[in-house]
C-alpha cells in the first residue's frame, strides 16, 4: 500500500471516528443540552514517523487513539 493511500485511509477513519463519538452519550448520564462541542480523537503514532525508505514503516506501528471532551466526557472511542 502507497504511504498517500495509507494517509488518506487514517484521514478518512479518523473523521468516521470523530462524526461517531460526537454521537455518543457520556456514561454519566443525560448530555448538557449546553454541550454543543463535540469530542476531541488524537492519534498518535509509534515510532511518530516512518522508519523506512519512501515513507513506509519497517517496523510494527502502534497507533493510538486519545479521546477528550470538556464538558460531558467520553463515552467511548
Amino acid at each position: 500500500m502507497s504511504s498517500d493511500l495509507l494517509k488518506k485511509s487514517m484521514a478518512v477513519a479518523v473523521t468516521f471516528l470523530f462524526m461517531w463519538t460526537a454521537f455518543i452519550p457520556a456514561q454519566s448520564g443525560e448530555l448538557s443540552r449546553d454541550d454543543t462541542t463535540p469530542p476531541v480523537t488524537t492519534l498518535s503514532f509509534d515510532p511518530p514517523t516512518p522508519d523506512g525508505l519512501n515513507g513506509w514503516y519497517v517496523s510494527n506501528v502502534t497507533i493510538t487513539l486519545n479521546a477528550t471532551d470538556n464538558q460531558s466526557g467520553v463515552n467511548v472511542t
